[in-house]
């Protein structure tokens, strides 16, 4: 995105603005020509994240703008009045305040002590009402002077819905403060003539802090903290008068001038599809069918019924820990070290899965050695996670999935099970319609089908617990049940109902995917042509699912 020159002069006084989004929002700002406050607490190098007010006070010069570095902890009114004071005596005032320093721990009550407690409401309620308090009367003079003023929070849309509340309310409370402070203070300073906003990220945007906390690859699922950078430029240049009161998402802020592209957003090895979608937007819960398109909570339609026994297995859960057993070897290991732990609510039984320690292990009960993640689920949910029809990320901002302990060990889990399901460890029999339609399916193949196709998919059937390939890469073409031999350029994760439909024209791919039916992995450009195909299908009359087929359930 261009800049437009518009924050040439200003001065902004930016909260953690040593790293990340905070940073990110001062070069840009910079590149104007603007005057930043670099406020926060990294004097020192840290020995995990890099940065530290001096360094990005060079980042902004190196940039075009001029930087004033300055120690400041949120919590401390002396420091934050001595900041703001050294801030207007060298730049003359301040037209602008970000208050993007924040604090988060995700645990749920019992889990969350008071110092932990009181460190999430002193930086992220508190001190954004500080230090928005203490620069009011500078941005008052900013307005009488027509430098369009703003203080802008990073802070989310106010919603009141409990499931943003039931896991990490202490983290919640301190976090929707934040956004209180922009719904008061923007009637407030309404006739001041300060604008007042909020900016929340869509997706998960990766940070250092960010990589820290979620390990190798956590990128694969983030945007860049640039998209937050461009999205508050937009906002800080808006008429102050005219617009205020906003809780503004980066991405519908970038789509209201014209943007449609966001590729050059995505972080590393990240692709859209796979983006992790941030909390309290109420456009997920739709996405996750816990709420309807006009606001209302769904209901879900059938009750949770408990996952067939395995064949083999008195226990389902066993069953599960003994493939997994045959999978753990010493890669798997040295990149998680990490000790899990499970409590399955509804069978009152406790396991572990030790991927840290020697050659790894598992078993009932909760081990010999220290949990570094403790999650607590039903056996059904634990059942459709490990099988990949429920994502754990998905899980615990639904509440299906409760988490304690290191949370950076945790989000490792997720990456674990992609690795998992990808050696297929289910033992359940194959339902005969889905063997009919590769039936169908083999009996079409062709070179010219294969020529123009040019790809390979595998499909997991979720409900089923089995996996399928369709090879039309190689050769004229081949397909059956198991991963097959050529390496899949597109995973689809659906359950047999829709597969079904899906085969049948009674679910477009495109339609599935769109409405959470589907899930796709791998190369999007090949799987786009999985559409295609099915129209080619389809009119060769091959399905045994149609209208008048009796439906899988």
């Amino acid at each position: 995105m261009l800049n437009t020159g518009k924050l040439a002069g200003k001065v902004i006084y930016i909260t953690g603005a040593s790293r990340g989004i905070g940073l990110e929002i001062a070069k840009n700002a910079a590149r104007d020509g603007a005057k930043i406050v670099v406020a926060a607490k990294t004097a020192e190098p840290h020995p995990k994240l890099p940065g530290t007010i001096y360094t990005a006070a060079k980042e902004i010069e190196a940039l075009g703008g001029q930087a004033l570095p300055v120690v400041v902890d949120v919590r401390s009114e002396d420091a934050i009045q001595e900041s703001v004071e050294t801030a207007v005596k060298h730049f003359g005032g301040i037209d602008i305040l970000i208050n993007n320093a924040s604090a988060i721990s995700l645990t749920g009550t019992q889990e969350t002590s008071m110092k932990t407690f009181d460190l999430m409401h002193q930086i992220n309620t508190r001190g954004t009402y500080l230090v928005s308090k203490l620069c009011l009367p500078y941005l008052k003079e900013s307005a009488i002077k027509g430098r369009n003023p703003h203080i802008l929070n990073n802070s989310p849309p106010l919603s009141m819905r409990p499931i943003w509340f039931k896991n990490h309310v202490a983290y919640t409370m301190a976090k929707i403060g934040m956004s209180m402070c922009v719904l008061g203070m923007a009637e407030e300073f309404k006739d001041v003539g300060i604008g007042v906003n909020a900016i929340w990220p869509k997706t998960a945007i990766i940070t250092a802090a960010m990589d820290m906390l979620g390990g190798e690859d956590i990128s694969n699922n983030c945007r860049t903290p640039q998209i937050m950078a461009d999205a508050a430029y937009v906002i800080l240049t808006r008429d102050a008068r005219n617009f205020s009161g906003n809780f503004c998402v980066d991405e519908t802020v970038l789509r209201e001038i014209g943007m449609t592209d966001f590729s050059p957003y995505l972080g590393k090895g990240a692709t859209e599809e796979n983006l992790m979608p941030d909390f309290f937007l109420d456009e997920y819960l739709v996405h996750l069918g816990l709420l309807s398109d006009d606001g209302q909570d769904s209901k879900p339609i059938l009750k949770e019924t408990a996952p067939p026994k395995a064949a083999g297995s008195g226990d389902p859960i066993e069953a599960v820990f003994m493939k997994l057993d045959a999978m753990i070897d010493e890669e798997i290991i040295k990149k998680t070290k990490s000790v899990f732990t499970f409590n399955v609510s509804d069978q009152k039984s406790d396991w572990y899965l030790d991927l840290k320690n020697g050659t790894g292990g598992w078993g009932k009960g909760l081990g010999d050695q220290k949990a570094d993640a403790h999650f607590t689920l039903s056996s059904t949910n634990f059942d459709k996670m490990f099988t990949g029809k429920l994502k754990p990320t998905t899980a615990f901002m639904s509440g299906k999935l409760k988490i304690s302990g290191n949370m950076a060990s945790a989000m490792k889990l997720e990456k674990l099970m992609g690795k998992l399901q990808k050696r297929s460890y289910s033992t359940e029999a194959v339902e005969d319609p889905i063997t009919q339609v590769f039936g169908k399916i083999e009996g079409i193949l062709n070179e010219d089908l294969v020529k123009k196709t040019n790809a390979v998919y595998t499909f997991n059937v979720s409900d089923q617990k089995t996996d399928w390939f369709l090879d039309l890469k190689n050769g004229t073409g081949s397909c059956g049940q198991g991963k097959g031999t050529a390496e899949a350029d597109a995973q689809f994760v659906i359950n047999s109902a829709n597969f079904g439909k899906m085969f049948a024209g009674e679910l477009k791919p495109a339609a599935a995917f769109m409405s959470g039916k589907l899930k796709i992995k791998g190369n999007m450009g090949k799987a786009m042509k999985l559409e295609k195909l099915m129209g080619k299908l389809q009119a060769r009359s091959y399905s045994t699912l149609g209208k008048d087929s009796t439906h899988l359930s």
